[in-house]
């Protein structure tokens, strides 16, 4: 397997308008990284956690933004049996595209996503340049929405609907913390070119059997 570290190159487009009357332009940036910390190291917004400018930083949040870049996939690359497009953390609701043809969507941030772009880059030449899209939805707009639909509880230091994504919920206020719900490519991007076959995960399975009981518990022998 051979993989294609997607780190530079890209851009991010604050989508709409927004509390900081950022333009809707393309802003130079990488992955990893998020929306804030991209802001913040550009000097788009000021720091977050100063004063009270968490507030601020909340109503950016219901916007949408768009993570891109361009990506070329060698002649060597394409003699691979299976070609994906493999992100290691995306926060959190999305959508990917592959030349404006959207090839499949994210809602969790504590996974991986790939998704496979054999098929859709076969018999392209080698120095075809690909547009790869991410679109990052609303996260405060998204828990809202479902929370009318079905109430949930929760944190009363937390934002109401925050159980409803699969996303850090210490992002969503705490007792100890503010209400940054981040969002962005948080984890390595690449493209994996994959010959054969691969083991892409191992689960290891434990078997508990008890052999007696004592005043201070249960004696067992795990058989893995």
């Amino acid at each position: 397997m051979h993989t294609i570290c997607l780190k530079d190159n890209w851009t991010l487009t604050v989508l709409g308008k927004n509390v900081y009357d950022i333009p809707e332009t393309p802003i130079e940036t990488k992955v990893p990284s998020t929306v804030y910390g991209t802001l913040l190291e550009k000097g788009l917004i000021p720091d977050p956690f100063y004063r009270d400018n968490e507030l601020d930083a909340l109503k950016l949040m219901e916007n949408d933004f768009a993570y891109e870049t361009e990506i070329v996939i060698g002649e060597e690359d394409r003699k691979a049996d299976r070609l994906f497009l493999h992100f290691d953390g995306i926060d959190t609701i999305a959508d990917v595209y592959l030349n404006g043809e959207k090839i499949g969507s994210a809602d969790n941030m504590n996974r991986v996503w790939e998704y496979d772009i054999t098929d859709l880059v076969a018999g392209d030449a080698a120095d075809t340049v690909y547009q790869v899209k991410v679109i990052l939805h609303s996260p405060t707009k998204f828990i809202a929405e479902e929370d009318t639909k079905c109430p949930v509880g929760g944190s009363s230091d937390a934002m109401p609907g925050f159980p409803h994504i699969r996303k850090a919920a210490c992002m969503y206020g705490w007792d100890w913390g503010p209400r940054l719900p981040d969002a962005g490519l948080f984890r390595e991007a690449s493209v994996l070119a994959v010959k054969t076959a691969r083991l892409a995960q191992v689960f290891v399975g434990q078997e508990h059997h008890v052999t007696g009981k004592t005043v201070h518990g249960t004696l067992l022998i795990l058989f893995a």
